[in-house]
């Protein structure tokens, strides 16, 4: 658990507490309401004090609130999800956000970072109680989206941290070349001390921007000396301090540069001096010289702590150029004396302290070793003369021969550069900037060879620092999918990252004109891009979303862009800056949970089938923007596919009707096995290439089938049709899925309640045959008793019988059954005990319950019709039932059962299908999921079923 100072350390980095709403937090506090169903989401950030809100979603309360409201400090110091489905029946009444904002449920996920610090909270909340808490998708989809949240701190972070290293680099640059320019006028000085000494102020009063008078005091005696002037000073050349009771005096006898933040307040400040000058802050930096302080520079401002630390070390370097251009004037004038050549030398070697010098002979052997030297090496001169310059090279350095390398490269080139890790006097190593030169003789000759090197450690590890930060951060942007750019006002030039020309689908370059990203965006979106007009006018959009066609695939994604308008000191826009990112699977997937929201307020209101159909096509037709979306039912025996009245895109048209599959290629096995049918081009896929002219009558390019399963079959599958080509993405195809479950719930509803109200009908229909099957079985009886007691005992006999048959077809006494059997009770009833009534073939067949009850209840209606009027109601009638099992690809084995009527009155149809004539059609055909055919012949009624072995099966759902 993260303690609340650490907390409070941990969102200084993000830089967000108590900025303005940004649209991509707004969207995920929105997408959680929606997902958990809440009027109520926020994205609570949390420090030591407080809490801010930095997304509210369906909150009007205001920006910020204590720790001890609300329930986000709670999951916040646990560290855990938080989860309170009754406030008040959880002891929390007295909870502000209860008493007073009536909350009543909460359920919130804590935004942890990768480091394990938790920020603050993804909430949503409801003013009604929830017993149930979420469901666990919504769960997962909260912290999922809490990780977004975090992803979207990370990046800000990110962000931060690269304008913040690019700023120091930037800096960095700035002030060397500052330095360089006032270096390069130095050596253009010819020698001349007071030109020399006006160079550097001016110089350092321009790479100090807060500046306003700037002074190279020289020191003379026990006084410093205004010897060169520059800005507000620029009156006061002449002008003498002391050393004891000034500032400047202060940093000349300590040698220690002094920063001066108020000089209203600061003691070692002269105070008569201080309103003449009109000083309130400055920077001093001693100027020495062989370890003698020859003077001090300084700049000052006339308001207090006008200067940064920054600013005083960029004055500290430029007193060091200053004791070089000391030293350029004092060596020109010793050469303009007799022995200028060997004092030169020296005072070289003696004031150039910053960089080391190593003067070699020609085998590499040290001859002299500056002061310089001994500073950044370690070593002194007494201790390197004699040994060789390889003992400040790295062991693998050493074993290159870098040294030799050098030396030979300058010979050949006049000069060697190089820049790598260097040795000092304790093994510590140090990255060095530097060169290697042929020492030559008056006449020219070879004697040696000089290295100048200068200590860049500081500056290499800052560069490193940022390359990685750099590399980071284009991982970063790789990994969220985040672009940078940049738009120079100047000639409308857009600098892109690599990931940015990736999201736009153009080939990876360091420039563009920016009309090449403008013009990929759609006719309906061009008002949301910013041009050259509205950027120079200053009313470029910062916050957007809209949709582009890529130009290498041509599909259309929707890309959210965020940009800034950068400006000049005058307030002028020099450039406009951003980033953007492919929110293409955000939109779609927003889009496609309100289309499930809407189906599922569609469907609750709808009483039939092929309406449920219709209206899910459309929904997810339009949610997806295909062609054509369509729901058929399958008939696999035949191999057809019956299409319910579809849903169509303007100028595409309706495919609702009868259609055979083996007509569109090789489709129908897979989605009988349950698999879904993912074309993205049916030119290109072996199972639809070969019927490409069907597929062109009927304009499809690509589809998506989704097969609907009941009992382990496919019973119906979801079309969607496009007519261009189209990957189709896991998002559309989970999204399909999830629409044709949807379906088939509400499907199921309403077959329910059609079987509800079939089997009120039955109890109806069952009552009525039962008192003609009691009157026929009466009748039947006393025709063929030869007295009055044999026909009773018969009569109760066949009562009993009927009265089991009942209970086989309403209860059902075992889970599986062979046909035979099933079939032979079912008949029994029926018997009267004339030889041969009833005729049975065919082989074992099990049975599980809801066939046996299915085939039962169709047996006894066939033989309650025909003893009503057909073959039983004559005494020579007869009927024959058989069965045979065979064959049947792609389908498996099939039943085929027939019943015959023979010798019973002639048959002729009925004018109109009574409940028992439809009950034999679609009781055992629904069951087994086959089909049932009535045929009317003369001589008898013959009927005849086709069903799926399978369906009979005892493990059939």
């Amino acid at each position: 658990m993260t303690h609340v100072p650490d907390r409070s350390r941990a969102l200084d980095p993000y830089a967000v507490m108590d900025t303005p709403p940004e649209r991509a937090f707004d969207d995920l506090a929105r997408v959680a309401a929606l997902l958990c169903a809440t009027p109520t989401a926020l994205v609570t950030l949390v420090d030591g004090t407080r809490q801010f809100f930095k997304a509210r979603e369906g909150y009007d309360g205001g920006p910020d609130a204590p720790l001890d409201a609300g329930f986000c400090p709670i999951a916040v110091r646990t560290g855990a999800p938080l989860v309170i489905r009754d406030t008040l029946a959880e002891g929390h009444g007295d909870n502000v956000a209860v008493s007073e904002g009536g909350v009543r449920f909460y359920a919130g996920m804590p935004l942890r970072t990768a480091e394990g610090a938790v920020l603050g909270t993804l909430c949503v909340l409801d003013r009604r109680p929830r017993p149930d808490g979420l469901a666990a998708p919504q769960v997962e989809g909260l912290e999922r989206l809490a990780d977004q949240v975090v992803d979207q701190l990370e990046m800000r972070r990110a962000l931060a941290e690269r304008d913040g290293l690019l700023a120091d680099r930037r800096t960095a640059t700035r002030d060397r070349l500052a330095l360089g320019r006032t270096q390069g006028n130095v050596a253009a000085s010819g020698g001349d001390l007071d030109a020399i000494l006006a160079t550097l102020v001016d110089g350092a009063m321009r790479a100090v921007p807060a500046a306003e008078g700037g002074v190279m005091e020289m020191l003379d005696g026990q006084e410093l000396e205004y010897r060169a002037v520059g800005g507000t000073l620029t009156p006061h050349r002449g002008t003498r301090v002391p050393l004891n009771g000034s500032t400047s005096g202060a940093c000349a006898r300590t040698g220690e540069p002094i920063l001066l933040s108020d000089a209203l307040t600061d003691p070692r400040v002269k105070v008569d001096l201080r309103p003449i000058i009109d000083l309130r802050s400055a920077v001093h930096a001693p100027v020495v010289r062989g370890g003698r302080i020859l003077g001090v520079l300084k700049l000052q401002a006339s308001r207090p702590d006008a200067f940064t630390e920054h600013d005083l070390d960029l004055v500290v370097a430029f007193a060091g150029l200053a004791t070089m251009g000391l030293t350029e004037a004092s060596e020109i004038a010793a050469l303009r004396s007799l022995n200028a050549g060997a004092q030169r030398q020296r005072a070289i070697f003696d004031s150039t302290t910053q960089f080391a010098i190593v003067v070699t002979d020609r085998d590499g052997r040290v001859t002299d070793w500056n002061s310089g030297a001994e500073r950044v090496l370690g070593w002194t001169a007494d201790e390197m003369r004699g040994e060789t310059v390889e003992r400040i090279f790295t062991p693998e350095d050493r074993a290159e021969d870098r040294a030799g390398v050098e030396m030979r490269l300058s010979l050949e080139h006049g000069r060697a550069s190089d820049e790598r890790w260097h040795l000092k006097r304790d093994g510590a190593r140090f990255w060095a900037s530097g060169e290697m030169m042929p020492l030559r003789d008056a006449d020219e000759g070879h004697i040696g060879f000089v290295k100048v090197l200068r200590d860049r450690t500081d500056e290499h590890l800052a560069g490193k620092a940022l390359a990685e930060a750099e590399a980071g951060l284009h991982r970063a942007q790789e990994a969220g999918g985040v672009g940078l750019f940049a738009v120079e006002m100047s000639d409308n030039t857009l600098r892109p990252t690599p990931e940015f020309c990736r999201l736009y689908g153009l080939p990876i370059q360091d420039a563009y004109p920016s009309t090449a990203f403008e013009g990929l965006v759609v006719p309906e979106d061009a008002h949301l891009v910013s041009t050259a007009t509205t950027r120079g006018s200053g009313d470029a959009p910062r916050d957007v979303e809209y949709r582009i066609r890529r130009p290498d695939t041509g599909m259309v994604r929707w890309i959210g862009r965020r940009g800034d308008l950068e400006r000049d000191g005058d307030g002028r826009p020099v450039r406009f800056v951003g980033a953007a990112r492919d929110i293409t699977d955000r939109r779609e997937a927003a889009a496609h949970q309100a289309a499930l929201l809407a189906l599922g307020d569609r469907l609750r209101d709808l009483p039939a089938v092929p309406e449920m159909t219709r209206a899910a096509a459309e929904i997810v037709g339009r949610a997806l923007g295909v062609s054509r979306v369509s729901f058929g039912l399958i008939d696999a025996t035949n191999g057809v596919l019956h299409v319910e009245p579809d849903w169509t895109m303007q100028g595409h048209t309706s495919i609702a009707g009868v259609h055979r599959f083996a007509e569109y290629g090789d489709i129908l096995d897979g989605l009988l096995r349950g698999e879904p049918l993912i074309v993205p081009d049916v030119a290109l896929d072996p199972r639809t290439a070969g019927a490409l002219p069907r597929w062109g009558a009927i304009g499809v390019t690509a589809l998506l089938d989704i097969p609907v399963r009941e009992r382990g079959r496919t019973v119906a599958i979801y079309l969607v049709h496009h007519h261009e080509p189209r990957d189709w993405t896991e998002a559309e195809i989970a999204f399909v899925r999830a629409v044709a479950d949807r379906v088939d719930v509400g499907v199921a509803r309403v077959r329910a309640e059609e079987r509800r109200a079939l089997l009120n009908q039955e109890l109806s229909h069952r009552l009525k045959n039962t008192l003609a099957m009691v009157q026929a079985i009466a009748t039947q009886t006393m025709r063929g008793a030869s007295d009055l007691d044999t026909a009773k005992e018969v009569l109760a006999a066949r009562l009993i019988a009927l009265g089991k048959a009942h209970d086989i077809l309403m209860a059902g006494e075992s889970e599986r059954a062979d046909m035979r059997a099933v079939i032979a009770q079912a008949l029994a009833i029926h018997d009267d005990g004339r030889p041969g009534r009833f005729q049975l073939d065919g082989p074992a067949v099990v049975c599980g319950e809801k066939a046996a009850l299915s085939l039962a209840l169709m047996m006894h209606e066939l033989a309650t019709n025909a003893t009503k009027y057909g073959a039983l109601s004559t005494a020579d009638g007869r009927i024959d039932i058989g069965w045979t099992v065979t064959p049947s690809a792609p389908g498996g084995d099939e039943v085929r059962l027939t019943w015959s009527e023979r010798g019973g009155p002639s048959v002729t149809p009925p004018p109109r299908k009574g409940f028992g004539s439809r009950l034999i059609e679609r009781g055992l055909a629904g069951a087994v999921g086959g089909s049932v055919r009535l045929h009317y012949h003369r001589d008898g009624l013959a009927c005849e079923v086709v069903a799926p072995l399978a369906g009979f099966s005892p493990e059939a759902p």
